[in-house]
């Protein structure tokens, strides 16, 4: 298990070698493998530094589910690698265009807001797909501030981009909207940013907060989505929300609740050795391209 922990990680840092290398991404790739790897990785460390695994999903599970998904990522980064193998590293040239950043985060907010309170057919589907484009705004204009060291800019733009977890929260009760979100708009700097120390430190911290918080946002999920789901007012919200922030706690491995949390949420591979073990048994059979059709089907309205 450890040995395919290890690969998963390797071959993130490599993908974000390569795109930095040829400095042509918005960091997309680097978005979605870390997305991936957080549904993965951190449980499996969990059980990787459990004392016992009592409490925890059975190990044989996450092993397999842990393997898989380090051959998945392997041949992720090698997909990526074989479409940039004949391209040259290009000098990016950044252009100034705050008024349309300032468009796309404003159209988003607005589309993010009114998705939430129209619940029509497909109307609501296509505000909820209009929304995400505020991260272009905020990637951009991160990306910019960044790249002219202008540190009130960044911050400004960073500040917005916390608002949206923010709100994912006190709308939704969903932390994971928030999280995957930022990743996305934080993965354009992994690729941007001169230094790759900077990049290396950043990750490691920005990773361990990032677990810290979920450990304690996991605690606290009941009284969170009770608020909200139930349709408290907003200071009841802020309240439950204030709860789990003030309760952050550094990750313990001794911990067993923290290791509970991230078994129970960060340990996909628990689904993906199962679903192994099932097809090994002959119990289900591989679908054959099925999905692929399933995923035509999807772009169907609803309303129709």
């Amino acid at each position: 298990m450890r040995i395919a922990i290890v690969v998963c990680i390797s071959a993130f840092f490599v993908l974000i070698l390569m795109l930095r290398r040829y400095q042509d991404s918005l960091g997309l790739p680097i978005a979605y493998l870390a997305n991936l790897l957080l549904l993965h990785v951190p449980g499996a460390i969990g059980q990787a530094l459990a004392k016992s695994s009592v409490g925890l999903t059975p190990p044989r599970y996450t092993r397999t589910g842990i393997i898989l998904t380090a051959i998945g990522s392997a041949a992720f980064v090698a997909g990526v690698w074989l479409a940039h193998r004949n391209q040259k590293p290009v000098t990016p040239q950044p252009a100034a265009r705050s008024l349309f950043w300032r468009y796309c985060v404003l159209g988003g907010g607005v589309c993010t807001v009114v998705a939430y309170l129209i619940a029509i057919p497909s109307v609501g589907a296509v505000f909820t797909r209009g929304g995400p484009i505020w991260m272009l705004g905020v990637m951009l204009g991160l990306v910019a501030a960044f790249r002219n060291h202008d540190r009130m800019k960044a911050m400004r733009w960073l500040l917005i981009l916390a608002a949206y977890p923010t709100l994912m929260l006190l709308l939704g009760g969903f932390l994971s909207y928030g999280s995957m979100a930022a990743i996305i708009v934080v993965s354009a700097l992994a690729v941007t940013t001169r230094s790759g120390w900077k990049v290396a430190v950043s990750g490691v911290l920005l990773l361990t907060v990032g677990i810290s918080v979920f450990t304690a946002y996991f605690k606290h999920r009941p009284e969170i989505r009770a608020a909200v789901w139930e349709g408290a007012d907003t200071d009841a919200r802020i309240d439950a929300t204030m709860a789990a922030f003030q309760d952050i706690k550094m990750f313990n491995p001794d911990d067993r609740l923290q290791l509970y949390a991230l078994d129970q949420r960060l340990n996909q591979n628990y689904f993906v050795g199962l679903a192994a073990a099932r097809i090994d048994a002959g119990a289900v059979n591989y679908l054959y391209g099925r999905s692929l059709w399933e995923g035509v089907q999807a772009l169907v309205p609803r309303a129709l």
